[in-house]
C-alpha cells in the first residue's frame, strides 16, 4: 500500500508542481490526502477484499476432501477403478495433463522418476496420467514415449472419461491430485509431491510393499441384497464408514469384536464402499448392492 501511495505522489508531483512551483512537498501531501482520501480508502478496501478471497480460495484448495470414485480405461485397454486400487492399500497421484502443455512435458520425467522409485506400480504408489484436452490414445502413447512416462496413460476422448474432468473440476493443466489410502484428496503443487506422498505411505524403500493384513479385511456376501458382514481379521479396527460411489459418507459405524453387520436393504442398487479405520491406517473395499 505504501508503494501505491508513492506512485500517486510521483504522478501528482510531475503533473501538478509544474503549474504550482510555490508548493512544497508537504503541501502536496496535504492536497493528496484531502482530494484523494476517498480513492485511497476505496483502494485499501479493494485490496483487503481481494486478499481475503485469494486467501479463502487458497485455504479451500488445500483442504482435503473425499475423492470421487471413477472407472477409467487406459490407452492399453486396461480398466482401473479408483476405489478398488485404494482398497488394495495404494495411494494414487492423478496427473491431469495435455499433450501441448510445456510444463506437463517438462514435469513428466520427474513424475516417472518418483513412480519408478516407488516400484513402478508394484508397491504402494500409482500414478495415472489423464490427458484432459481430447487427445487420442495414439497421441497419449506418443506423448509418453517422447517424455519418458512409464506409468499408465488415459485419454478422455473415449468412453465418457471426460466426466472425470468434471468430478475434479479440471479447467487447465497441469493439475495434480494426490489421493491417500484413506480416500482423502486435494490438489497439490509438484514441489509438494514428495512430502505429501511420504506423509501418506512413507519414503520409497523396500518396506513399501502391501502387507497381507490388508487382504484379511473381508466383506460378504458380495454382491448382497439385504446386509453385508464386515470382518477386520487381524486388523485392529476402530470404526468404518459406508460410502456411495462418489465417496460420500452414508453412515458411520463403530466396530466391536472385529465384526460388523450393515443393513443395506433400503439402499438403491449399485456400487458402495466400506472405509475402515484400523491400526494400519485406512483401508477401503468395494461391494455391490444387488
Amino acid at each position: 500500500m505504501f508503494t501505491i501511495f508513492l506512485l500517486i505522489c510521483t504522478y501528482v508531483k510531475n503533473r501538478f508542481l509544474k503549474k504550482n512551483d510555490g508548493l512544497t512537498i508537504q503541501d502536496l501531501y496535504i492536497i493528496i490526502f484531502k482530494k484523494n482520501m476517498i480513492s485511497l480508502i476505496k483502494m485499501i478496501i479493494a485490496s483487503i477484499i481481494i486478499n481475503f478471497f485469494v486467501f479463502s480460495e487458497s485455504t479451500a484448495q488445500n483442504k482435503s476432501l473425499i475423492a470421487s470414485d471413477f472407472t477409467i480405461i487406459s490407452t492399453q485397454n486396461d480398466t482401473f477403478n479408483l476405489y478398488t486400487e485404494l482398497g488394495k492399500g495404494k495411494a494414487i497421484l492423478l496427473d491431469f495433463f495435455s499433450i501441448n502443455c510445456v510444463p506437463c512435458q517438462v514435469n513428466t520425467y520427474y513424475l516417472d522418476e518418483i513412480y519408478r522409485n516407488y516400484g513402478s506400480g508394484d508397491s504402494l504408489l500409482l500414478i495415472w496420467g489423464i490427458e484432459s484436452e481430447n487427445g487420442t490414445n495414439a497421441e497419449v502413447d506418443t506423448f509418453k514415449s517422447m517424455f519418458g512416462a512409464s506409468f499408465p496413460g488415459f485419454s478422455t476422448q473415449y468412453l465418457n472419461n471426460d466426466t472425470i474432468l468434471s468430478l475434479y473440476n479440471i479447467t487447465y493443466t497441469p493439475i495434480y491430485y494426490f489421493i491417500c489410502t484413506d480416500t482423502t484428496t486435494k490438489p497439490i503443487m509438484l514441489s509438494q509431491l514428495s512430502e505429501v506422498i511420504e506423509s501418506c505411505i512413507g519414503p520409497p524403500n523396500n518396506n513399501n510393499t502391501l502387507e497381507n493384513t490388508f487382504i484379511e479385511f473381508n466383506i460378504y456376501p458380495n454382491p448382497a441384497s439385504t446386509f453385508v458382514q464386515v470382518e477386520s481379521g487381524k486388523l485392529i479396527a476402530e470404526s468404518c464408514s459406508l460410502l456411495d460411489i462418489y465417496g460420500r459418507t452414508i453412515q458411520e459405524y463403530k466396530i466391536h469384536n472385529s465384526n460388523l453387520i450393515i443393513q443395506i436393504e433400503d439402499l438403491p442398487k449399485g456400487i458402495y464402499f466400506i472405509r475402515m479405520q484400523t491400526n494400519k491406517g485406512f483401508v477401503v473395499k468395494k461391494f455391490i448392492k444387488s
